[in-house]
């Protein structure tokens, strides 16, 4: 980002969701003064979803699950 920055870029990160590293994350992104290009929207109702998905440029997905047996 810091790149994309000093280009002069215009972009907002979306992060949705919430998580055991939601504050971590939150706090990381304050700290390194990325507050206005990170934005983190929380859980959205499903119905949500894809509006969010027609609003973006670029989406990437990151799904983790753990199983125990």
């Amino acid at each position: 980002m810091p790149d994309l920055i000093s280009q002069g870029f215009k972009f907002q990160f979306e992060i949705y969701g919430e998580g055991a590293y939601s504050t971590l994350l939150e706090e990381k992104v304050q700290s390194l003064g990325l507050g206005e290009y990170v934005k983190f929207k929380g859980l959205i109702e499903y119905s949500q979803i894809s509006k969010s998905f027609d609003d973006a440029d670029f989406f990437y997905r990151l799904w983790y699950n753990i199983v125990r047996g």
